[in-house]
């Protein structure tokens, strides 16, 4: 395969099938049209619900446990490859305009090039504590949706125009450089374009809101009771506020109304950035990948956000289109998750010695699958939490049929996703040949020693923030360089004789 562009297209808390082809009730012309050119996942795994330790786990192709990412103030070690490390030794140029949430004093992990500020403290101010106990969190709190609805603007909508923005300008500027260089210092590009939305609260304008006036919105299919649900939901539920904060069906329908404009509205950035590429002619040898750091529960089994093992917060959306080599218009079942993706990004961009980094790495290529190859696919996911409102750490495997999640020194459950797609019957005690087997498979996984790490970890970064707050302060943010024009840049180009221009 030749070098391709690729255009890596991130968004924040979207569930698996907010896209038009697969969810009738959602808007998304433009995914649509993605998903015409490519190839559509319908059970692509998050490798652990919450944001900064998933895009760990993702750009280093690692599950969250081997590089310690637990939680939003969770460290990426300065020495572990990412994906952009192994795309820049082949020569390509790596970019990031938007979100990444990368923690601590690294805040490239092999970008060449970052175009805006992060949206995220980059600091250890997010650093739950365990030995709190279970108690509520105000800031992932279901209060803070009562009054979902439309909105004139928010800082998300900031943020994601001016990651659209720098993103439109880049490309255009890559389109620039082409036209003055010589064909031999051509550089491929990674660009990642990586957007809030639709991260709560569920607000957005008139024009989005207004789209889903008449239309139908569905409302959660299962709603239990806060006894109803496993221990570490219970959890979850009195993070989340649910036991205080009882949403009203009007509350809930605007919350979801409000979420689905907030998925068109991302769609509508989505299309800009198509859109320039297919008129500068950039598309056609450009692989666009589209995905989300994890899922939102939406008001399923009367829960909200992130952070649970259930199909809506655990699956993310997963689009990949490149018509040069891959397949068009093919909807696949099989089971993947994020570190497949980060394995693929590497075996499509990387160079002689990329077998190496993917065989390090935990997940596997899905060039294979895309490129319409017999090949014998696991079909296996594995998913892992560590983070606040849980107390103890959560491993889960998904099969194509199966979903077996252990919770250490908890009860485990067991669910048929072919029979019970809800997942309303744990099948634990009714089926302990399975249940057996997948204990066995998780052997190597010690809960114990997981959690002591966990709490050595969180007790050490409240100790490091506290410090660091502390005096002089220390600020990892990252803070971009001015944006040129593209004449300034073609000037600081000495490749460019830009007296010429006089």
């Amino acid at each position: 395969m030749e070098k391709p562009n690729i255009l890596l297209i991130m968004t924040d808390q979207m569930i698996f099938n907010m896209i038009n082809k697969l969810n009738e009730y959602v808007i998304t012309p433009n995914l649509n049209k993605l998903a015409d050119r490519g190839v559509t996942f319908t059970n692509c795994y998050c490798n652990t619900p919450l944001c900064a330790p998933s895009r760990a786990s993702f750009v280093t192709g690692l599950q969250p446990h081997r590089i310690r990412a637990y939680d939003n103030s969770s460290i990426l070690a300065d020495d572990i490859p990412t994906f952009m490390h192994i795309l820049r030794t082949n020569g390509y140029q790596t970019i990031l305009s938007g979100k990444m949430h990368f923690v601590g004093a690294d805040q490239m992990h092999g970008f060449e090039e970052r175009l805006t500020t992060d949206y995220c403290p980059a600091d250890f101010s997010w650093t739950p504590d365990w030995r709190e106990g279970v108690c509520a969190n105000p800031g992932t709190g279901v209060k803070r949706i009562l009054n979902s609805g439309e909105r004139k603007w928010n800082n998300l909508m900031s943020y994601d125009n001016e990651a659209l923005n720098q993103a439109l300008l880049k490309i255009r500027q890559l389109y620039t450089r082409k036209n003055y260089v010589k064909k031999e210092e051509e550089r491929p590009f990674l660009l990642c374009a990586s957007f809030l939305h639709p991260h709560c609260p569920y607000e957005i304008t008139k024009k989005y809101w207004d789209m889903y006036e008449n239309m139908e919105i569905p409302m959660p299919m299962i709603r239990e009771k806060l006894e109803e649900h496993h221990v570490y939901n219970q959890r979850l539920q009195i993070h989340h506020e649910i036991d205080v904060c009882a949403l009203t069906d009007e509350q809930i329908k605007n919350s979801r109304r409000a979420y689905f404009g907030m998925v068109t509205y991302v769609d509508d950035l989505i299309g800009q950035l198509m859109d320039e590429m297919e008129r500068l002619e950039m598309l056609d040898n450009t692989v666009i990948i589209f995905t989300s750091d994890h899922g939102d529960m939406l008001g399923e089994h009367n829960m909200w956000f992130k952070r649970t093992f259930f199909e809506y917060g655990a699956k993310v959306p997963l689009i990949i289109a490149y018509p040069k080599a891959f397949q068009q218009n093919v909807i696949f079942s099989e089971v993947v998750s994020l570190v497949d993706v980060a394995a693929t990004i590497a075996d499509i961009g990387g160079g002689g010695d990329k077998a190496e980094w993917i065989d390090e790495m935990d997940g596997l290529s899905l060039v294979p699958l895309l490129s319409g190859n017999d090949c014998a696919w696991p079909g296996v996911a594995q998913f892992e939490y560590y983070g606040e409102g849980t107390l103890t750490p959560m491993i889960m495997l998904r099969t194509q049929k199966y979903k077996y999640v252990k919770v250490h020194n908890c009860e485990s459950l067991l669910f048929d996703l072919e029979t019970d797609p809800l997942e309303t019957n744990s099948l634990a005690a009714a089926l302990p040949t399975v249940a057996a087997k997948f204990e066995q498979d998780l052997a190597w996984w010690n809960g114990e020693k997981i959690e002591a790490d966990v709490l050595k970890s969180q007790r050490q970064r409240l100790l490091l923030n506290k410090a660091m707050k502390s005096g002089v302060r220390q600020d990892w943010g990252y803070k971009p360089e001015p944006t040129y024009s593209a004449k300034d840049t073609a000037r600081h180009d000495p490749s460019h004789n830009w007296r010429d221009e006089r």
